[in-house]
């Protein structure tokens, strides 16, 4: 990865951060992250992701999300 784009950013709660984050494991962390991009990083309240794009999206096997 050479760096990147900007301005390119999706809006992240600091609840995220602040309260959540210390308590979640990666593949935790992975997946709230794919949802908060396809939510908040396109404008929408909500999304029908399946289990498979979120595995291909976060780079984790199915069992794992």
């Amino acid at each position: 990865m050479t760096g990147f784009q900007s301005p390119n950013y999706t809006q992240t709660p600091n609840d995220l951060f602040d309260e959540l984050l210390p308590q979640m494991g990666m593949a935790e962390l992975k997946v709230v992250l794919c949802i908060v991009r396809h939510t908040f990083g396109y404008h929408r309240d909500e999304i029908k992701l399946s289990i498979r794009k979120i595995a291909r999206f976060t780079g984790l096997n199915v069992n794992s999300v």
